[in-house]
């Protein structure tokens, strides 16, 4: 079993690849949603960058993440995403399911906003999640296999 390890800022990432395949097509995926919050404002260079983090850890292809809004305009962000993530198919690519760990305490509200809306757009399997976010304040954990 070959383990690689990724650290970016305050998150942490532990992807474990096992050795099952499936077979996979690469669909183009487009993600929307908005960020706000009374008490926690963000710019958009750091939405786009830790949204662009989180789909290539994924295994996103050709991410492209746009935001408007955010400082100094506005407390909102608002995000779209557009990127090529794995369908399981009968025609298509081999792709292995990776064991993956995401843990963070930065700006812990709108990253877990983040993982949420990005990780449905993923073939994921057995995912469990523990959070114990408030505003920017506190952490969160979501351990889950998907396929790269």
């Amino acid at each position: 079993m070959k383990m690689i390890s990724i650290a970016f800022a305050s998150l942490m990432t532990v992807m474990t690849v096992t050795a099952v395949a499936e077979t996979v097509t690469w669909t183009p995926q487009t993600v929307r949603f908005s960020y706000f919050n009374s008490r926690a404002f963000y710019s958009c260079d750091y939405a786009e960058a830790q949204t662009e983090h989180f789909l290539t850890l994924l295994g996103a292809r050709n991410p492209d993440v746009r935001c408007s809004g955010g400082l100094p305009e506005t407390s909102a962000v608002n995000i779209t995403a557009q990127f090529a993530a794995p369908s399981v198919s009968t025609d298509g690519v081999e792709a292995s399911w990776h064991s993956v760990t995401l843990k963070s305490r930065e700006s812990c509200e709108l990253n877990e906003t983040i993982v949420r809306h990005v990780m449905k757009r993923f073939p994921t399997r057995e995912v469990t999640s523990q959070s114990s976010c408030w505003n920017a304040e506190g952490s969160f954990t979501y351990e889950f296999e998907t396929l790269r």
